[in-house]
């Protein structure tokens, strides 16, 4: 599993909204220097979270991995957290 962090590039149509494009940009800095140049545009950032397989995704949903997380935890770690 990993997370993709992205910045989606906004298109004012002129009136009262903004349409999504599919131009993004890795970097907040790239993008903001993109919009220099586009004053009434905006980004948007999107957060996508990338699954190998279907049995990762059900794992990371499962309560028993919520289990084995917490089994992990020393006391003091689970009394830092507010467990105890």
């Amino acid at each position: 599993m990993k997370t993709i962090r992205l910045y989606q590039y906004q298109r004012w149509d002129g009136g009262d909204r903004h349409i999504n494009q599919d131009i993004c940009f890795e970097d907040l800095e790239q993008m903001q220097q993109f919009l220099l140049t586009r004053p009434h545009d905006l980004y948007i950032e999107r957060k996508f979270t990338v699954y190998a397989d279907i049995t990762e995704y059900e794992l990371t949903q499962s309560e028993s991995v919520k289990t084995a997380a917490l089994a992990k935890l020393t006391d003091i770690e689970k009394q830092a957290l507010g467990l105890l």
